[in-house]
């Protein structure tokens, strides 16, 4: 009598959710072969009631926050939101790590995001980039 080897299959933990074995999944990179994008090194970080995605966005805040307390920049804001909106219709939402008026450049409007390149490269978010330079003609600066 022959044995018939059967694999083991699982569902990746991942968001993906594809049925795979043991083979197709990198400990590693704690991804399956399938998976869409690399598991994300961010580590949220909350201070004062603010939750941030990274510590390179922590980091950014905090240097924010020197430069708002210097005088150099003013209206300093986390996680701003600005609606889509194109003929009367609500196409999305905008939500920026942080935006200020820069004194230094004459009181411009700034839009910083920290984004990791794999997300950048999203078509979501180069849609929603477009309508924020579009609708409010505010660039967005990626960090």
């Amino acid at each position: 009598m022959t044995k018939i080897y059967v694999p083991q299959i699982s569902r990746c933990p991942r968001s993906c959710g594809a049925y795979i074995t043991p083979d197709e999944w990198d400990p590693q990179v704690k991804r399956c072969k399938y998976c869409p994008f690399p598991q994300s090194n961010a580590e949220n970080v909350t201070e004062l009631s603010v939750a941030f995605g990274s510590q390179k966005e922590y980091r950014r805040a905090k240097d924010l926050q020197a430069l708002s307390a210097a005088g150099k920049i003013t209206h300093l804001r986390f996680h701003a939101s600005y609606l889509l909106v194109i003929s009367g219709v609500e196409v999305g939402r905008y939500t920026a790590d942080f935006d200020y008026d820069n004194l230094e450049t004459g009181g411009r409007h700034i839009i910083e995001d920290v984004k990791y390149p794999d997300v950048r490269k999203t078509q979501d978010y180069q849609r929603s980039k477009k309508l924020m330079k579009d609708l409010y003609d505010f660039n967005v600066i990626e960090l």
